[in-house]
């Protein structure tokens, strides 16, 4: 019986599947990557407890189910909101706007809104929560009480 003697050299990796590797790596990445710079709101955080200025006006915007829009109780397009509110507060300081999600409001209204109060150089916006929705339940486990859907 012959035994084989064993190879005393470590086995080598080679470079080009290693290279393949990489190439394919990197293709994946390249796929998987975002490069589109993503627009972003600025909010400012409410400040409770301090005195502000009593001249600036309030006024106060829902956004119902549908995209409907109303601007202290009147219907209004969504689109026309911002025009309104800078038509009215021509001549005084701008005024602050405080938007109201109502029951059956879906996001991309409310953003829509927003936009269009931005376009319009309204940018003291306030987001109001929903006073109907009890504030100690779910809304995922009683969509009765959800203030927005997506």
């Amino acid at each position: 019986m012959q035994v084989r003697k064993q190879s005393s050299s470590t086995p080598q990796i080679g470079l080009t599947p290693l290279i393949d590797v990489v190439f394919i790596l990197l293709i994946f990445f390249m796929v998987a990557t975002s490069f589109d710079m993503p627009r972003l709101l600025s909010l400012k955080p409410a400040t409770g407890g301090k005195g502000g200025n009593a001249e600036r006006v309030i006024v106060k915007v829902d956004v119902g189910s549908n995209g409907a829009c109303f601007l202290d109780g009147t219907f209004q397009t969504c689109d026309e909101v911002g025009s309104i509110i800078r038509q009215q507060g021509q001549g005084s300081d701008l005024p602050v706007i405080t938007l109201t999600a109502k029951t059956g409001a879906k996001l991309q209204d409310v953003i829509t809104v927003m936009d269009a109060l931005a376009l319009s150089g309204l940018s003291d916006t306030v987001l109001m929560p929903n006073p109907t929705q009890a504030p100690d339940q779910n809304p995922d486990q009683n969509p009765e009480l959800s203030g927005m859907e997506e």
